[in-house]
C-alpha cells in the first residue's frame, strides 16, 4: 500500500493560497481518518486508523479502541484486531470475491461510520516491463546542471473490452548489492579500528525498495480494444541498482470509477494546486461517512480492489552503458605526493551495512 499521510492533510486543510493565522477551538472534535485496502489476494487485510491533530501539526494519532468489520454483498461479516500503529488486521486471511460488493464499518466511542458498498472488479492485466535509458537535468545547489542518469519502467496493459475500467498503480523493486572491498578489514583499519570477528568475502547481498507518495492512475476511457502499451509507471537512478540483477514488480490495481474519481481529485489538488489567484480548492470527499450528520468528521477511503502482479528480471544491458556501481568514496585513490585517501565507509567491506540490505535471498529471486 502507499504511504498516504499526507494525502489526509491535504483533505482536511485543503491547499493554502495565502498566509493566514486562523482563530481554532482546540475543543473541537479530532477527525477520523481512514486508510483501508480489500483485495482478491488471500492474506490477513488491513485497515489503518488515525485521528487528526492541530492545525499546522502533520502526524496523525492512532486509534486503538475501534470495533472494526468488513461486511459483503451476502451479509457475512469479516472481523478485525488490533495490530500496532492504528492498524487492524482481519482475524484470519480471506479474499475478496470478484462480483461482490463489500463495505466498511467501523465503531469508535459509539461513533457509528461506514463505507459505501464496493464491487471487486475482474482484475486488468501487465503483459510486459519496458525500459527507457535516458538524462534529466539536475539543478545542484551550486546553480550547475548536471545531466543525471535515469530508467524509467513501463508497463503494456490489458482491459476488458466494451466497458471503461480503472486503475492505480503501485511499484517495488529488490536488487543484488555487492560491496569493492567485501570482507576485506581496510575500513576498520584505516581508522586504526579493530575489524569485526567475521567477515564474508563472497557474500551478496539484497536491496529491496518501495513507492513512497507514489500516485500512479490509469483509465481505458477514450481508448479502442483491449490493449495499451507503453504506460509510464515510475523511474530510478540506475547507478548502484544494475550491478547484475534488478527486479521490479508492478502492482495493478482495478478499482471502481467512484475511487478513482477520489484518487484523480487527490493527484489533482496535490500536483496543481493553481496561482495565487486561484480559489482554494475544498476538501476532497471519500466514500467514508459517519451515521450521525451531527457527529465526528471522517475522511479517507475504502478502497476495493482486484489485484495483478508482474516481476522482472533485468540484466544491466537493458541500461546499455558504464554505470557507477559504488560510492565513490569506496574508491578514493592517494591524494597529492602521496597523501592517503579519507577512509572508506565501512559499508564499503560489509554489504549488509548498506540501507535496507539483507544477506536472505528473497524466495522468488531468479539468478
Amino acid at each position: 500500500m502507499i504511504t498516504r499521510r499526507y494525502i489526509y492533510i491535504l483533505l482536511l486543510l485543503g491547499a493554502c493560497v495565502e498566509v493566514f493565522d486562523p482563530e481554532i477551538d482546540s475543543s473541537s472534535d479530532q477527525h477520523l481518518v481512514v486508510d483501508a485496502l480489500l483485495t482478491n489476494e488471500n492474506v490477513r487485510q488491513i485497515v489503518t486508523l488515525s485521528k487528526t491533530t492541530e492545525v499546522g501539526d502533520t502526524a496523525l494519532i492512532p486509534v486503538a479502541n475501534a470495533v472494526v468489520q468488513i461486511e459483503d454483498s451476502n451479509g457475512d461479516v469479516f472481523e478485525f484486531v488490533y495490530f500496532k500503529k492504528g492498524r487492524y488486521l482481519s482475524v484470519n486471511t480471506f479474499s475478496g470475491i470478484v462480483g461482490n460488493s463489500y463495505r466498511l464499518l467501523i465503531d469508535v466511542n459509539g461513533q457509528r461510520y461506514e463505507s459505501t458498498f464496493e464491487e471487486l472488479l475482474p482484475p486488468g492485466e501487465i503483459r510486459g516491463i519496458n525500459t527507457e535509458f535516458g538524462f534529466v537535468p539536475l539543478q545542484e545547489e551550486t546553480g550547475e546542471i548536471l545531466n543525471v542518469p535515469r530508467i524509467s519502467f513501463s508497463a503494456d496493459v490489458t482491459f476488458p473490452a466494451n466497458e471503461t475500467s480503472y486503475y492505480r498503480f503501485d511499484w517495488n523493486a529488490t536488487y543484488q548489492a555487492r560491496t569493492p572491498s567485501q570482507g576485506s578489514g581496510v575500513c576498520w583499519t584505516e581508522r586504526g579500528e579493530n575489524e569485526p570477528e567475521e567477515l564474508v568475502t563472497d557474500r551478496v547481498c539484497y536491496i529491496s525498495e518501495n513507492s513512497s507518495n507514489f500516485l500512479k492512475l490509469f483509465s481505458s476511457e477514450g481508448l479502442e480494444g483491449t490493449t495499451f502499451d507503453d504506460v509510464e509507471v515510475f523511474s530510478v537512478n540506475p547507478n548502484k541498482r544494475f550491478q547484475t540483477i534488478y527486479s521490479p514488480e508492478l502492482v495493478l490495481y482495478r478499482i471502481s470509477e467512484n475511487i478513482y474519481d477520489f484518487w484523480d481529485a487527490i493527484e489533482d489538488q496535490t500536483f496543481n494546486a493553481g496561482s495565487l489567484f486561484d480559489s482554494p480548492p475544498g476538501p476532497i470527499s471519500g466514500n467514508m461517512r459517519n451515521t450521525d450528520p451531527n457527529g465526528t468528521r471522517v475522511i479517507g477511503i475504502f478502497e476495493v480492489a482486484s489485484v495483478f502482479r508482474y516481476r522482472s528480471f533485468l540484466k544491466p544491458s537493458v541500461v546499455g552503458r558504464q554505470l557507477l556501481h559504488y560510492d565513490p568514496d569506496c574508491t578514493l585513490q592517494p591524494g597529492p605526493f602521496g597523501t592517503p585517501p579519507p577512509p572508506r565507509p565501512f559499508s564499503c567491506c560489509e554489504c549488509l551495512l548498506l540501507e535496507n540490505s539483507t544477506a536472505i535471498k528473497p524466495a522468488f529471486w531468479q539468478d
